[in-house]
């Protein structure tokens, strides 16, 4: 992951637009998503709201 990306991470949202991912990939994404200071998570429907 470049260094820089701590200074662009909470303008950007983290996604994940795979109709055959697995609650294990979109807990990753979520995950990375805070450790990173991501502003949003973009995922399916489907994992709304989440349990």
């Amino acid at each position: 992951m470049s260094e820089r990306l701590p200074d662009v991470a909470p303008y950007l949202d983290h996604t994940l637009l795979d109709r055959q991912a697995g609650r294990e990939r979109v807990e990753a994404l979520c995950d990375e998503a805070d450790r990173w200071g991501c502003a949003a998570v973009c995922v399916y429907p489907v994992w709304l709201p989440w349990p």
